[in-house]
């Protein structure tokens, strides 16, 4: 069953931001919040098939542009909608 997972952390060593990424299964999406956009920069998911999104407000707050075509900038209606879809969410603090 697909999950979606969101992350507030905006460094790929933080424990909250290893377990994640570890965590993330083929059909799982991964929406990054607050600081956690700041992985727009830098994050490599092997996993191709995994929804990665990144919330507008929050990258435009930290004056950020995703470096990779394929994460996709959601606003809160499409973040709203996301937890809607899926039977599962997991934050990530």
């Amino acid at each position: 069953m697909p999950i979606l997972h969101t992350l507030n952390k905006g460094s790929l060593d933080h424990p909250a931001s290893k377990d994640c990424l570890r965590s993330l299964d083929k059909l799982d999406a991964l929406v990054l919040i607050e600081d956690g956009v700041y992985l727009t920069q830098r994050i490599k998911i092997a996993k191709q098939s995994i929804v990665l999104c990144a919330l507008q407000h929050d990258l435009h707050l930290r004056g950020l542009s995703p470096m990779q075509s394929r994460i996709q900038i959601i606003n809160d209606a499409d973040f709203v909608e996301m937890c809607a879809q899926y039977d599962k969410i997991i934050n990530w603090y």
